[in-house]
């Protein structure tokens, strides 16, 4: 019962060094481990236990940004790579979203997310370019 309550929400901690983030990457296929090895992270990626992206329940892509930038140093244009792989993850795994909260960060990488999610709750705050988004949905 603790696992998925602690995994409901991880990026909510502000660790120093976010290890959990590379169990996420355990699900990946060839391909996508590629894309991490181009934006720099070689570390070797064990297989999991769980599919913690299953367990995931509200998605902060603020949070997220801020836990990727200090789980690895990498390229400020390979960040943006990652938090997208991350977000894919998280649609594939089937995991029910109840928030999602956009604060300063690309909509784009998000339609999938919402138009994939029945959400109980969309936050998106100080955002200035909607144009698109809102049709696109």
């Amino acid at each position: 019962m603790a696992i998925p309550i602690l995994w409901e929400n991880p990026f909510s901690f502000k660790l120093e060094k976010p290890t959990f983030i590379s169990n996420y990457f355990s699900s990946l296929g060839e391909d996508e481990k590629f894309v991490l090895k181009e934006c720099g992270i070689n570390e070797e990626i064990s297989q999991t236990l769980f599919n913690y992206a299953r367990f995931l329940k509200v998605l902060d892509l603020s949070d997220i940004k801020y836990n990727v930038k200090q789980w690895i140093d990498v390229p400020k244009k390979s960040y943006t790579r990652i938090i997208n792989l991350l977000i894919k993850i998280f649609v594939d795994s089937g995991a029910t979203l109840h928030g999602v909260t956009i604060i300063n960060l690309a909509l784009d990488a998000l339609l999938d997310v919402i138009q994939s999610q029945q959400l109980r709750r969309v936050e998106i705050r100080r955002a200035t370019k909607l144009h698109g988004i809102i049709s696109a949905l």
